[in-house]
Formats: C-alpha cells, structure tokens, sequence
C-alpha cells in the first residue's frame, strides 16, 4: 500500500513539473536563458537600444533569469539577406538569432518556412488590447494569430530651410499653407527654381511611398488581393497626377536629389524642403555648407505631410517589427518577455523621443505621457525634436495610417517603383538638359508615356 502511495507522488511531481514547461513556464535565475537579437539600428537608435537593453538585463532581466545581447547587421538589406541565409543554412551562414526585425515581405517568407513562433500565444487578450490595432494586423498573418510583434513606428513629415524659404517667400507673397498640398509643392517649386536661377526646391526619402500612399489617398491602391494573388492595378488618371506632380518636375529641376539623403542635400543648400521619415529627426543641420566652403545658420521647421487638393488627410505608417523564431518554450517566453517590456510606455516613449519613432500603444493618454517624458529629458519645447515628435503623433492619432498590403513580393515590386521614381527621371533629366528649350514640351509629352508603359509592364510581371 505504502509503495502504491509512494508511485502516485511520484506521478503527480512529474505531472507538476510537466506543466511548467508549458506556455507559463518560470525562468530558472540561476541557469539564465540567453537571447539573442539582430536589428538594423544605427547612430543613435542603437546607442538607445543599447541602453534600454542594458537597463533590463540589470532589472527585469536578472531577476527572471534573462540575458539579451543584440548585434547591427547594417542596414535593412543586409539584415534580411542574413536572415535569408540563415533560414535557408547556407554554407558560411550564422544561426537564426532569437528574435530579428523584420519587415512583412521577409517574414511571410520565413514563417512559410515554419519558424516562426506565434506571439500571441504567450500574450493575453488584455495585453494585446493595449497596442494599435492596426500595428498588429499588419503583423498578423493568419487569423488568430501574431508573428510580427509592433516595438516602434515612424511616418513621414515635412522638412523645411525655413531661413531659405522666408527670403523666397517674402519676395514672392507665399506664406507655409502653400506647402500643405502636393500641388503647391509642385508651383512652389517651379517658382523657387525661376526666382534662384536654376535651383532646386524639393526633395523626399522613400520616393515610393508618395506613388503608394497617393494612389491610397486618391482611391485606387496599386496591390489588391484577389484570393491567394496580389493584383497590380495602375489606374491611369492617377499615375499621371502621380507624373505631373512629382515626375515632371523632376525631370525639369524643380525636384532633385543629389547626397545619399535629402538632409544631406539640405546641409549643402542644394535643396529647400524635404519629406522623409520622422526617424531622420537627428541628422538635420544648423547650417548650410556651400561648394566653396563658405557657412550660414539656418532654422529648420517640420510641418505636416503634405496631401493631394480634396483628399482625405493619409499618413504612411512604416518601422520593422521583432519576429520570435521557433525553439523552446522557455526561449520563445524569454524572448517575449523583453519585447513586452520594451514596448511599455516608460521604455517605448524614452526610446522613440530619442530616435524619432512613436509608441506601438497609443493610449488617450499617450500625448500627455510623452510632453511628461521629453521634459523629464530635458526636450526644449519648440525644439525640432519637440516639434518632431508631437506632429509625429498627431500623424499617428489622427490622420489615416497606411502602409501597403503584405505579400511576399513586396519589396520587390516597392524597389521597381522606387526605380521609376529615382535612376528613370535621372537619366530623363539628363537628356531633357541636352535638348533645346523649344524642344522640351513635346520631349516630356514622350517621356511620360515611355515612362508609364515601362513602369506598368515591369510591376505586372
């Protein structure tokens, strides 16, 4: 009887620690669980990971039995190419990490793989209510479920020389609501490029999102799911609103681009007024450097994205995600533990104030949150980073976020776009400067329609 006694404790120990390698399993402090992460931060949104990452494994970190380390992989290219190569274990190839970022395009395809772990699974619903909605569908690819897991989101705003502009400005009767829609941009610009001599006015980073976003805001988005397909759909009025209002003036001058960014272009004078993503906060200058080495201060402002006359205001919700990949229990926990804490209002906020991203939850209370934090950072009020951040949120709140639907062949389709937008009107601004000046209505007539059926050809196949 006594033996019998003894088997039937012995079961129930055993069942006792069963359960707890399951989806509530406790760290072990003693035999810490380490977790590794690639990202693609640079500059200061690294040394702001850095230390967040720092400060929870000194916290939370130690006292669950959790260790993060992270490492750059560069830029976002290099990043997925790693990624590729270690899921497919090509020869010379590193081991997945524990978590990486991640944007859609590159997930689908790892988590077709089958090593993804799916996040919701240690989230409750409570938790996952806190986050924006749609920062989750966007991570969500089967119903139910979540491989991409939100940590910080950008936008775009509007960058502008304003002791450039003011001079212009000033002389011509503009005032900045001039700069609120694209085609006051484009006269604008034109304007700008008569009165200066041959100068350019505009430039933006990410010149695929104006055609995405666009062709969004005016009714027609370019992807369209049709059963398992993705359908390429280029409604011809708007691709040639699209022309006139971005490749034709690029063409004729009065848009450009000429560093590797347009803040580069703006520390230079070659340009004016830029749109980029509010993440590139950082990098605008204090004062303009001429060729001739010559120096002048400037005051840069940011306003609101401009939009198209009559729509509905749009803003492009961009910003990778942390996918977990499959292993145990214990490590997918971990791992999600730290993507937890990392995402709450105290770490998220002091991260994104720092880096020009914006909080995955965003709360009523999320504005008052953030004017609290930036003051406890000493964030000067009307500072570009104070002024950055609170038009970046307004963005976020109020404005409609968009970001193209994902599929697999996402970023290949956006990089033919960006192509159409950047080394196809160089190399038709070149020719354009060639030809005489009676020449050059007839030539652009031709260019767009090279330009149109080219671009429409290539996206289909």
């Amino acid at each position: 009887m006594n033996r019998i006694k003894v088997v039937i404790l012995l079961l129930m120990v055993s069942i006792l620690f069963a359960g707890c390698t399951g989806k509530d399993a406790v760290m072990n402090e003693e035999k810490p669980i380490t977790v590794t992460i690639w990202h693609y931060y640079n500059g200061k949104q690294k040394k702001a990971f850095d230390i967040l990452l720092e400060k929870f494994n000194q916290t939370v970190g130690e006292e669950k039995g959790i260790i993060v380390t992270a490492e750059s992989k560069g830029e976002v290219v290099n990043l997925q190419n790693c990624i590729m190569s270690a899921a497919e274990k090509k020869v010379g190839s590193e081991r997945l990490p524990d978590i990486f970022a991640t944007y859609t395009d590159t997930a689908i395809r790892i988590h077709k793989m089958g090593l993804l772990a799916d996040i919701s699974e240690y989230m409750t619903e409570e938790e996952l209510k806190e986050y924006n909605p749609i920062f989750l569908d966007e991570g969500s690819f089967t119903k139910g479920s979540l491989q991409i897991f939100p940590v910080a989101k950008a936008t775009e705003l509007l960058y502008l020389n304003k002791t450039d502009w003011d001079r212009f400005a000033e002389d011509k009767g503009y005032d900045l609501s001039q700069l609120t829609a694209w085609e006051g941009i484009r006269e604008a610009a034109e304007a700008y490029y008569e009165w200066s001599g041959g100068k350019t006015f505009f430039g933006r980073d990410a010149s695929a999102n104006f055609m995405l976003v666009g062709f969004h805001q005016l009714g027609k988005d370019i992807f369209q799911e049709s059963g398992e397909n993705v359908n390429v759909i280029l409604e011809e009025s708007i691709l040639k609103k699209i022309w006139d209002n971005y490749g034709q003036p690029y063409i004729e001058g009065y848009y450009g681009a000429f560093g590797r960014f347009r803040s580069d272009d703006l520390k230079t004078g070659d340009i004016v007024a830029v749109v980029a993503s509010t993440s590139s906060v950082g990098y605008y200058p204090k004062e303009v450097t001429l060729d001739n080495g010559n120096t002048y201060p400037i005051d840069v402002v940011v306003l609101p994205l401009p939009d198209f006359y009559g729509t509905k205001k749009s803003s492009v919700q961009q910003g990778a995600g942390m996918a977990v990949v499959k292993s145990s229990t214990q490590k997918e926990k971990a791992a999600i533990e730290f993507l937890k804490w990392f995402t709450d209002v105290e770490q998220n906020i002091s991260f994104c104030i720092d880096t020009g991203y914006f909080p995955v939850k965003t709360d009523d209370g999320i504005k008052e949150q953030m004017k609290e934090i930036m003051k406890r950072m000493g964030t000067l009020e009307k500072s570009l980073v104070y002024e950055n951040t609170m038009l970046g949120l307004e963005a976020i709140l109020s404005t409609e976020l968009y970001s193209p639907m994902p599929f697999e062949e996402g970023s290949i389709k956006r990089s033919i776009i960006t192509k159409y937008l950047t080394e196809e009107l160089e190399n038709y601004k070149k020719d354009y400067n060639e030809i005489s000046s009676e020449d050059r209505e007839s030539f652009l007539e031709g260019c767009y329609e090279k330009w149109s059926v080219s671009l429409i050809k290539e996206l289909e196949n």
